[in-house]
C-alpha cells in the first residue's frame, strides 16, 4: 500500500517536473528545489508582520505543509537522479578496476546530467570490452574474427587498430619463414644425405680401384670432409626441427660422447667425473652435440701432443652444471662475458649456445688464461616420475667402468 502510494507519488513529481521543464536539467531541479524552501522560510518569517489570529495560524500551517513537500521532493531528487546512480556508476567502476568487464551498467531513463553520465560510462564500458575480446582474438591468432573490425573511437582505438596490423604482418611472416625453414630442412635432411651417399659410394670404389697411395691418402681427406658435412648436415637439420623433448639422462649422454671421442682421438686423455645418481633433463639429441662441441673444442685448441680435458657433472639443485676444462692456450677475449654475443654464426660454440638457449639453460665461460679455459654449461633438472629414459643401467655401467 505505501509502496504504491510513494511510486504514486514520484510519479507525480516527474511529471511535474516535465511540465514545468526542469527534468533535463539537474542544475534546475536542485535549484528550484532549494529555491522553493527559501521562499517558504522567508513567507514564514513575513507571515506574523502581516497576518494575525486564526488567518496566521492557518497561512503557518500551509505554508510549514508546502516546506515539506519540497524538502520531501529535494530528497526524492537527491536520492533517485543523484545519490542512486552515482553509487550505482561507483560500484561498477570499481569492479572494471579489478578487472572485471562484466557489470551492470545503472540503466536509466534520466534526461539530465546524470543520465548522459550513465550512458557515457555504459559506451566506456562497451569500449573497453570491445578492446578486451579484440586482444584476446589477437592473443589467439583470430584474426578473422569479426570482432577486430568493430570500431573503438580515439588515439586508443588508433593503436589498437596498428596494433592489429603489426600482429598480422608478423605473423604472416613467421609463416613465411617457417616454410622455408621447412623446406630447407627438407633439402638438408634428404637431398644432403642423398648426395653424401653417392659420394661415399664413389669413393668406395675409387679406394677399391686406385693403387696409388698418395691418391688413396686424398680420398681419406675427402672421406673425413665428406663425414664432416654429414654431420653438419645432421646438425642443421637437428636444429630446423621440432625434434620431440623426452626425459634423458645427461649422464648417458656423456658417457657415450666421451667413449666415442677418445675412439676419435686417442691421444686424448679425457676424465670424466659423474655425480651417483642418475640427472635427468628435458632435452632431444641435441644435447650431444652440446657435449660433443665443447669437448672436442678443447682437444683441438689444445695443441700438444696429448691433450687433456676434464668433464665435469654436478648437481646444483634444481640445476645441473656440466663443467668442460682444458689445457689450451686459452681465448684471447677483450671481454670474456660477452663471448657468446661475438662468436660468429654456425660456429660449434654458436650452435651450442643456440641448443643450451632451446632447453632454457645457460653457458658461459668461466675463465680463459694460458693455462686453459672453463666452459660451464647450466640447465634445469627434470625431476619428474620417469618413463622410459635413454639407455638402460646395465649399458651405462658397462661404458663407465670402460678404461680411459
Amino acid at each position: 500500500m505505501h509502496a504504491r502510494i510513494g511510486r504514486q507519488y514520484r510519479t507525480l513529481v516527474w511529471w511535474t517536473m516535465d511540465v514545468v521543464g526542469i527534468s533535463r536539467s539537474l542544475r534546475w531541479k536542485v535549484l528550484i528545489a532549494v529555491a522553493i524552501q527559501f521562499l517558504v522560510s522567508v513567507a514564514l518569517t513575513l507571515v506574523p508582520l502581516v497576518v494575525s489570529g486564526w488567518a496566521r495560524l492557518w497561512a503557518t500551517a500551509g505554508l510549514f505543509g508546502l516546506a515539506s513537500i519540497a524538502f520531501v521532493n529535494t530528497v526524492l531528487i537527491l536520492e533517485d537522479d543523484i545519490i542512486t546512480p552515482i553509487l550505482s556508476l561507483q560500484e561498477a567502476s570499481r569492479r572494471i578496476e579489478r578487472g572485471n568487464l562484466d557489470v551492470s551498467v545503472p540503466a536509466t531513463d534520466q534526461r539530465d546530467e546524470i543520465g548522459d553520465l550513465c550512458r557515457t560510462f555504459e559506451e566506456m564500458q562497451h569500449n573497453l570490452t570491445v578492446v578486451a575480446n579484440q586482444a584476446e582474438a589477437l592473443a589467439t591468432q583470430r584474426f578473422d574474427d569479426p570482432v577486430l573490425e568493430a570500431d573503438v573511437p580515439g588515439r586508443f582505438g588508433s593503436l589498437l587498430q596498428r596494433m592489429t596490423t603489426n600482429v598480422k604482418e608478423y605473423v604472416q611472416q613467421v609463416e613465411a619463414d617457417r616454410d622455408r625453414f621447412q623446406l630447407f630442412n627438407y633439402l638438408v635432411g634428404h637431398d644432403v644425405p642423398n648426395l653424401v651417399n653417392i659420394i661415399y659410394a664413389r669413393l668406395d670404389l675409387l679406394q677399391d680401384r686406385c693403387p696409388d697411395e698418395e691418391v688413396r691418402a686424398d680420398l681419406e681427406v675427402i672421406e673425413d670432409q665428406t663425414q664432416e658435412i654429414e654431420y653438419v648436415a645432421n646438425t642443421v637439420a637437428d636444429l630446423t626441427t621440432e625434434k620431440s623433448v623426452r626425459r634423458v639422462d645427461i649422464k648417458h649422454v656423456l658417457v657415450r660422447e666421451v667413449e666415442r671421442i677418445r675412439d676419435s682421438f686417442p691421444d686424448a686423455r679425457v676424465s670424466l667425473a659423474l655425480p651417483s645418481d642418475p640427472v635427468y633433463l628435458r632435452c632431444n639429441d641435441l644435447l650431444s652435440r652440446v657435449c660433443e662441441n665443447l669437448i672436442v673444442n678443447g682437444i683441438e685448441h689444445d695443441g700438444g701432443d696429448a691433450p687433456r680435458v676434464e668433464v665435469t657433472l654436478e648437481d646444483a639443485g634444481e640445476y645441473v652444471e656440466l663443467t668442460v676444462s682444458d689445457e689450451g692456450p686459452g681465448l684471447d677475449l677483450a671481454d670474456p662475458d660477452r663471448l657468446f654475443e661475438t662468436v660468429s654464426e654456425g660456429t660449434g660454440l654458436n650452435i651450442v649456445h643456440t641448443i643450451v638457449t632451446a632447453f632454457e639453460g645457460d653457458i658461459w665461460l668461466e675463465e680463459t688464461s694460458s693455462d686453459g679455459s672453463t666452459f660451464v654449461v647450466r640447465l634445469p633438472r627434470d625431476d619428474a616420475e620417469a618413463g622410459q629414459s635413454e639407455g638402460t643401467t646395465d649399458w651405462f655401467q658397462e661404458m663407465e667402468s670402460s678404461p680411459g
